[in-house]
């Protein structure tokens, strides 16, 4: 998968590596790859890479991306990526 970005309005997503500034995250979704890429807002260097679970999910992973305040106590921002094109349990498009 090729990347060119060209950044004019970040998708802001909360503090997520500690480092006290705002963070944003890239998705891309494509027809034969997905995945989500989370930059510091420090430096803009790549912190985190989520893809799915097996090579030949293609439910859409990262179609949007939502800043969500600390869910889960750790001090630091969390965010939710969406899936809509999931199968989940045998249900097709689960995740709209």
């Amino acid at each position: 998968m090729r990347w060119r970005v060209e950044v004019r309005n970040r998708p802001g997503i909360p503090d997520s590596t500690g480092d006290g500034l705002a963070d944003f995250a890239i998705g891309s979704s494509g027809i034969d790859s997905s995945e989500v890429r989370v930059f510091s807002g420090a430096d803009a260097s790549l912190v985190l890479t989520i893809q799915p679970p097996n090579p030949q999910f293609f439910g859409g992973l990262g179609t949007a991306i939502v800043g969500l305040p600390d869910v889960n106590n750790d001090g630091r921002g969390d965010f939710a990526v969406s899936a809509p094109f999931a199968t989940v349990d045998g249900v097709q498009n689960a995740g709209k």
